[in-house]
């Protein structure tokens, strides 16, 4: 199980990421309109793409920080599994 300090400094850090991917992708975007490089736009792209992911282990952890109930006795754990698993597909 995941403590609250881990939870905590796990959406940290996903929240750094999403900014700092967001604004590469801004910056790079740019870079690539005002040079004409494809390759550089796309790689903007990729950069967003680790954004989304980011969002996803974001809303992972919001979900597998939530206490045992009666439906989930061992807590919430599989949603950081699941996204792992959309972080590879994607």
């Amino acid at each position: 199980m995941i403590s609250e300090h881990g939870t905590r400094a796990g959406v940290i850090a996903e929240f750094v990421s999403i900014f700092v991917n967001t604004g590469l992708f801004a910056l790079k975007l740019a870079a690539g309109i005002i040079t004409g490089s494809l390759a550089i736009a796309a790689d903007a792209w990729h950069t967003l793409s680790d954004s989304v992911s980011s969002a996803a282990v974001l809303i992972a952890l919001k979900f597998s920080s939530k206490k045992s109930d009666k439906e989930h006795p061992f807590g919430h754990g599989r949603w950081i599994q699941i996204a792992a698993l959309l972080v590879a597909v994607f």
